[in-house]
């Protein structure tokens, strides 16, 4: 996911930031205010709003096409976040956006790099 909404289980408005939540999420004005600002939506309503506009376009929607092709469904893991790791794509990412890399060294290191440090967090 590119962008995850929660709600505080403390805050005093939680009403009102679901209702806000289900506005961008799902109702079609609040659905073309945000359109693809945040990545790609999940929801179908927001997913059928922004296809019958023409706006499921770019890299975004093309990652997820080419995700959605995939043999076996991609599972979001706890590692993702682990600052090892994330740290560790942000450099791949950095090298290949400053063009010090090239996409495909770009995923060997991803595969090598990701592989070595998950084998020293996970313990």
């Amino acid at each position: 996911p590119a962008m995850m909404f929660a709600i505080n289980r403390d805050t005093p408005h939680a009403r009102e930031a679901a209702m806000l939540m289900d506005f961008v999420l799902n109702d079609p004005e609040g659905v073309r205010a945000l359109a693809l600002k945040r990545g790609v939506p999940v929801s179908r309503r927001a997913l059928d709003v922004l296809g019958g506009d023409g706006l499921l376009r770019g890299l975004s929607w093309d990652g997820v096409q080419q995700v959605a092709t995939l043999p076996n469904a991609v599972r979001e893991s706890g590692y993702f976040e682990h600052a090892r790791v994330r740290d560790g794509f942000i450099d791949i990412f950095e090298e290949l956006g400053y063009g010090r890399i090239d996409v495909s060294r770009a995923g060997e290191r991803l595969f090598e790099d990701m592989n070595r440090t998950l084998e020293r967090v996970i313990r």
